[in-house]
């Protein structure tokens, strides 16, 4: 029987708090905070999931719910207006919208929406609210419909209507179609491009950031209207490396990507965009090698949709603390000689090294860099609590947590971990998830 030992850690030292609570099942890195300040949590055993409302002032569970739905779930929420928990959960391949009364701890009776009327949910947000629900489709990785723009469709849980899709121009999701010259694989003749979504929950409004960094889609989900802004000045670092790596003459082919992430400041005026573009290619003598180029920070602004700045820095993941915007990132070229290069070669001989930014502290106002810690150390920064942001650390020697100041850089406490344990972030702090059986 699979059990998950669950509790609190101080965020300045990193030192564990009181006493564990065992939960039945394995944890899943998805969480709701009520307005009570209690969490939603949710555990699984293979197809069996159950929901948890945990008192992290007690430290204990005060309900638990078996889940109707056994292929995963997706929390958006909590619904104000319905005084609900609202969650996309899967079950037979197809996702189902869910509705949680967390005061008795019960399903209603049917979901809201889901099954055939809606299609591959890549996002998915509460807005005004949480009387609706914004769902953004895309078709992009299903070969047979390459292509199709992705769609923005809103249900309405007060009236139980779903709305019509509405098609998000501008926007190229999932495989794009490669130039023949470009092909390696010509099964797959394909390029991975992820443009950035974000929706503003408090605004109902969509921004979809288009993958070359050269243009933005927004959409009012009230009113169902579209913008599609391209900016005057196309950033020139992105526009440098988002023009697809070209190989040498000898070499065969390409799989060019771009992927980016996006994410709003707390006061919504700001909407930060970052990202990295990939390039996989054989040379003569197959051997295959794949390069990874971090795009720096985009600051868009969100009343005028006009880009405001572009930070040159090496980082391609980021996200918003309190005191700081948080970048990190990697990149270079790494040379694989594997099966294809010497046939039976199960462990691929490699050349090159990714080198790592370290961590980056910038502050949100003037844009400026405050802090710029350990630079060549690789950092995956996961969240912050007041002052204290947990990062995962990891090296040549070791792998764990750490927390850092964001005002002061120093480091407060670490924590090496092992086994299939992580941290959970939640507003009430640090929780450690470690998993058994």
């Amino acid at each position: 029987m699979a059990t998950t030992s669950f509790q609190r850690f101080e965020g300045a030292t990193l030192q564990p708090v009181g006493s564990p609570v065992i939960l039945s099942g394995y944890l899943a890195d998805e969480h709701v905070l009520l307005p009570d300040g209690r969490l939603v949590l949710f555990t699984f055993e293979e197809s069996d999931w159950r929901l948890l409302v945990f008192d992290p002032n007690a430290n204990r569970v005060d309900l638990e719910t078996q889940a109707p739905f056994t292929g995963g779930v997706r929390p958006l929420g909590y619904s104000p207006a319905l005084e609900q928990v609202v969650m996309i959960g899967f079950a037979s391949d197809a996702p189902f919208l869910f509705l949680f009364d967390p005061s008795t701890g019960s399903f209603a009776d049917e979901p809201a929406f889901g099954g055939s009327d809606i299609g591959w949910v890549y996002e998915a947000a509460l807005i005004d609210e949480g009387r609706k629900v914004a769902i953004y489709e895309t078709f992009g990785y299903d070969e047979a419909r390459i292509g199709e723009p992705p769609t923005v469709r809103v249900g309405d849980f007060v009236t139980d209507t779903l709305g019509a899709p509405l098609e998000v121009t501008g926007v190229v999701h999932g495989h794009a179609q490669l130039a023949p010259d470009a092909i390696r694989n010509p099964d797959w003749p394909y390029g991975e491009v992820e443009p950035a979504i974000v929706f503003d929950e408090v605004g109902a409004r969509l921004f979809v950031v288009h993958a070359d960094g050269a243009g933005l889609t927004t959409v009012d989900l009230l009113a169902g209207a579209i913008t599609v802004k391209g900016f005057a000045e196309p950033p020139t670092f992105w526009t440098r490396f988002m023009s697809w790596l070209v190989p040498p003459a000898q070499a065969k082919g390409s799989e060019p990507s771009a992927s980016l992430s996006a994410w709003l400041s707390s006061d919504r005026s700001q909407l930060y965009v970052t990202g990295e573009a990939g390039d996989a290619w054989r040379d003569e003598e197959n051997r295959l090698h794949t390069t990874h180029t971090p795009l720096g920070l985009m600051v868009i602004n969100t009343e005028t949709l006009e880009l405001d700045r572009v930070l040159e820095l090496p980082v391609n993941y980021g996200l918003s603390a309190s005191s700081a915007v948080v970048l990190t990132g990697s990149g270079g070229t790494r040379i694989w000689c594997d099966e294809v290069c010497k046939p039976g070669n199960n462990e691929p001989d490699v050349e090159g090294e990714y080198e790592s930014s370290g961590l980056i502290f910038v502050d949100p106002t003037t844009l400026q860099i405050n802090q710029h810690l350990s630079p060549g150390q690789g950092f995956h920064p996961r969240g912050a609590v007041n002052d204290w942001l947990l990062v995962e650390t990891f090296d040549d020697e070791a792998w764990g947590y750490e927390t850092i100041n964001l005002i002061t850089g120093e480091s407060g406490g670490r924590a090496e971990i092992s086994g299939s344990a992580y941290f959970i972030i939640t507003d009430k702090g640090f929780f450690l998830a470690s998993q058994s059986g």
